[in-house]
């Protein structure tokens, strides 16, 4: 995961959406150790995709 941040060189300045993840996610985690915040949505708490689009 590490080496995608790195090499996907995604601005700092940006809001990350994970739209499958609960809160302790891999994802959700490692984007915000490195310094990103982090949208995340998943099905099991009310965040269906097809129907859900977060406020940012």
């Amino acid at each position: 995961m590490q080496h995608f941040i790195d090499m996907a060189k995604i601005p700092k300045n940006k809001i990350i959406w994970c739209p499958f993840d609960i809160d302790n996610s891999n994802f959700v985690t490692i984007f915000k150790k490195n310094g990103y915040k982090v949208i995340n949505s998943h099905i099991a708490t009310g965040g269906d995709f097809y129907k859900y689009t977060p406020k940012k």
